[in-house]
């Protein structure tokens, strides 16, 4: 009966509430500090606009990589404009419209189905090669004079009909990733 008497004793259970008070203080307190962790990383609107942001500089940084690859890969192409276009004719002049493609530069546009591919031009050689083009191209390429190039990786070679007029341009462009002239558009 000391035992039970003691416990009970005024003193023993006045400390024994300070405990319950303090732990249960603690708790609350705990739970207080988590809950605006939890607010403040994950939904609060400022952690919403940090998420958003962070999505944002992945994928920009994500198609920064992956243009870049794209672009060092990107190695057909001569020192020259010159040079590449004398590549191309080859290319042509053998038949092989996979090779004569690849003179072309990449399709930048990102909102493009080709993005980073030059489909455009290999199923347009393609055609052109099914129909019988092929020399005539050539023989117009061979025709080609440079009109100008740029100190910004710009060229473009034209040849002027009777009047003095643009008939035919070829624009080519520097890819400064893989250090070669590619064929931009003709």
């Amino acid at each position: 009966m000391d035992n039970q008497n003691q416990n009970l004793a005024p003193g023993n259970m006045r400390t024994k509430k300070k405990v319950w008070v303090v732990v249960t203080a603690v708790i609350v307190l705990i739970f207080i500090i988590g809950g605006w962790f939890v607010w403040e990383n994950y939904w609060s609107p400022d952690a919403k606009r940090h998420r958003q942001l962070q999505e944002n500089i992945d994928a920009y940084n994500n198609y920064i990589s992956n243009y870049e690859a794209a672009m060092k890969a990107d190695t057909y192409g001569g020192k020259t404009p010159q040079e590449t276009l004398d590549m191309f004719v080859d290319a042509l002049k053998k038949g092989d419209m996979d090779l004569a493609s690849k003179y072309f530069a990449l399709d930048t546009n990102q909102n493009s189905p080709d993005y980073l591919t030059r489909k455009k031009w290999t199923n347009g050689l393609i055609e052109v090669n099914k129909n019988g083009g092929v020399l005539n191209i050539i023989s117009t390429l061979l025709s080609l004079k440079i009109k100008e190039q740029d100190n910004f990786g710009n060229a473009s070679f034209q040849l002027l009909n009777s009047e003095g007029m643009v008939d035919v341009s070829v624009d080519m462009i520097f890819n400064k990733y893989s250090q070669v002239w590619k064929i931009e558009s003709m």
